[in-house]
């Protein structure tokens, strides 16, 4: 017979503008989002998760939703031993492939039928695939740095603002090498690839709303409906269609 396992899975769903207190649990929590992009408060820094990723929160981790747009989300409430073998701190994780496919099989499900032995089954391959997933600290991390903090807002105010390194470099009043090296520094990454990133989560939340995919694209600065969506298939791994079209299904 299969044991009940100590994890408890959750379907939710945020709509827009809707008012969320703080909270903390004893035990560990996992926020993955079927649709939209999931938005947690997490000690005063803003967490991010686009499709295929996910937010760990290790136990007593105090936080709250800040979603923008309607999300359709699970959790994953673990308990205390059994989160001890993940992280102890807060962090984003990419969702594999199996994954993926075994949450989304899971929410299908009755409530009532979560503890029957077969889905249990699928609850201890959720938790395997969650011990080997990789992490980082933020899928869009923020920083203090007086250099990368600027062109961040820069990023965040207009997308469509298509500055090179060079001329980014000189708005800080730097070199090229040296803003490269600070953005890796205090971002883990390019400037480049955090503004990939924010474009993908931006183009997430208006595709939810209905915009059409050759708007969004001119929203964001491309010039053709075509290089939007190479991008947006190579960070979401579909076209932008292709996600309108699981969202309404």
């Amino acid at each position: 017979m299969t044991p009940i396992l100590p994890i408890r899975l959750m379907s939710r769903k945020i709509v827009p503008k809707q008012d969320f207190i703080g909270l903390s649990h004893d035990y560990g929590e996992l926020y993955y989002s079927l649709h939209g992009v999931m938005e947690l408060m997490i000690d005063g820094q803003h967490y991010i998760a686009p499709k295929h990723h996910c937010i760990w929160l290790p136990p007593n981790t105090w936080h709250y939703c800040i979603c923008q747009n309607e999300v359709h989300f699970l959790t994953l409430h673990i308990d205390p031993i059994w989160a001890k073998a993940l992280s102890d701190k807060v962090c984003v994780l990419t969702v594999s492939s199996l994954m993926q496919s075994v949450l989304g099989y899971l929410h299908n499900q009755p409530q009532d039928r979560l503890d029957i032995p077969s889905n249990q089954r699928l609850l201890q391959v959720a938790y395997d695939q969650l011990l080997q997933a990789s992490s980082s600290d933020n899928y869009l991390p923020g920083s203090n740095d007086p250099m990368i903090a600027p062109i961040l807002d820069l990023f965040n105010t207009n997308l469509a603002d298509d500055k090179s390194l060079k001329q980014l470099a000189k708005i800080v009043n730097t070199t090229e090498r040296t803003l490269m090296r600070r953005a890796i520094k205090s971002l883990g990454m390019s400037l480049m690839e955090w503004k990939l990133r924010l474009r993908v989560v931006k183009a997430t939340a208006m595709l939810n709303q209905g915009f059409s995919v050759e708007r969004t694209a001119l929203e964001l600065g491309y010039s053709s409906s075509s290089a939007f969506i190479s991008m947006f298939r190579k960070l979401m791994g579909v076209t932008p269609g292709e996600f309108r079209h699981q969202r309404k299904a």
